[in-house]
């Protein structure tokens, strides 16, 4: 069976790695850590402010290294600039380790990634360099760490595309079913303002969930400024 690989991943595993490789050899002033939660921390980083790109087979990864629309140095610079910002966001906002993770008591809803691209409702390209919101209510959503932001800006480098994960809300019980209205908020210069509103069924577990995976995901459909 074909599986389908983001390239992106391979190409910032590496790159993230070698940055953290040269701080343990030259470290910089804000550097204390290079262990592998942080050096994941980073890739997270970088990996949320990247166009992926996926292939499912060797085919694809030798078009990918040699299509015309890419320019491949210009994209290691870019990887390499954001891994060091990345690392640098890490240090600055170190959280707990994995041996002393915060201690949740209770069972919690965790809630799926959440993402979407913003097009321009007339060209139907992507709107780059806005604000972008995850609200409840009229409160911002705290997201889970310091690596996911609120609001996202987006750049050219996601072609329209943000990102969101909130942070796990705290249940009563295992099992709970329960529905959380979200809206995304974009008020862009230029535009008529944007207020896209949807809810979230999650049923409550005992573990906080940390990583993401295409289980968890959800995918919002195109919206579109006027």
């Amino acid at each position: 069976m074909a599986t389908i690989n983001n390239i992106m991943e391979d190409l910032v595993f590496t790159e993230v790695n070698k940055i953290y490789d040269e701080l343990l050899l030259n470290p910089k002033s804000w550097f204390e850590c290079g262990c592998q939660q942080c050096r994941l921390d980073t890739m997270c980083y970088v990996l949320n402010r990247i166009k992926p790109y996926y292939v499912k087979s060797s085919r694809g990864l030798a078009h990918f290294l040699k299509s015309d629309e890419l320019d491949y140095r210009q994209l290691s610079v870019d990887i390499t600039t954001l891994a060091i910002q990345g690392a640098e966001q890490v240090a600055k906002n170190k959280r707990p380790h994995a041996e002393g993770l915060e201690e949740v008591r209770g069972p919690v809803f965790n809630f799926p990634a959440i993402t979407g691209r913003i097009l321009d409702g007339k060209t139907f390209l992507p709107i780059n360099d806005i604000e972008v919101y995850l609200k409840m209510g009229q409160t911002n959503v705290e997201q889970l760490n310091a690596l996911w932001e609120n609001p996202y800006i987006i750049s050219e480098k996601t072609a329209g595309t943000y990102s969101f994960l909130p942070k796990y809300a705290r249940a009563t019980d295992v099992g709970v079913n329960q529905v959380f209205p979200f809206s995304i908020v974009v008020d862009a210069p230029g535009y008529a303002p944007l207020n896209y509103y949807f809810k979230v069924g999650v049923q409550s577990r005992e573990d906080i969930k940390t990583e993401v995976s295409m289980q968890n995901y959800l995918r919002l459909p195109d919206l579109f400024l006027f």
